[in-house]
């Protein structure tokens, strides 16, 4: 019936809308600064989460917050997969987690880390299935 195949693509389509609001998708050049956005390697997707849509590091360089994306990913899987929460610090960051839009076989997330002065904040999407 074309009721049961418009309703999930017109659910889907509104979803990803959520996720491009969710998302800041403001990105600088690649630098080492202390502070500021951080830009996203092509090929963000193998960090760990599915997209990595934004990087923001404080006191700290874009480097360390992106090797803080890959340990917290990892801790992720450690823990129970890619929709469980990392509840360890990860290379001396304590990490919150706030999720965002989901449905079934993805969800939207905001992580923010921090250690001491330093601060490492991300979002991200990840397919579930």
């Amino acid at each position: 019936m074309i009721i049961t195949r418009v309703v999930p693509a017109v659910a889907a389509a509104a979803l990803l809308m959520l996720g491009v609001l969710f998302s800041s998708g403001a990105v600088a050049e690649p630098s080492a600064r202390a502070a500021g956005s951080c830009s996203i390697p092509q090929g963000g997707e193998h960090l760990g989460p599915t997209y990595l849509t934004s990087l923001t590091v404080s006191g700290t360089t874009c480097s360390t917050g992106l090797a803080v994306v890959k340990a917290y990913h990892a801790c992720q899987v450690k823990h129970g997969g890619v929709s469980a929460r990392c509840t360890s610090t990860v290379d001396g960051f304590r990490c919150t987690e706030k999720r965002g839009p989901s449905i079934p076989t993805e969800f939207y997330s905001s992580v923010s880390c921090q250690d001491h002065s330093k601060q490492v904040a991300y979002k991200y999407s990840q397919f579930t299935s």
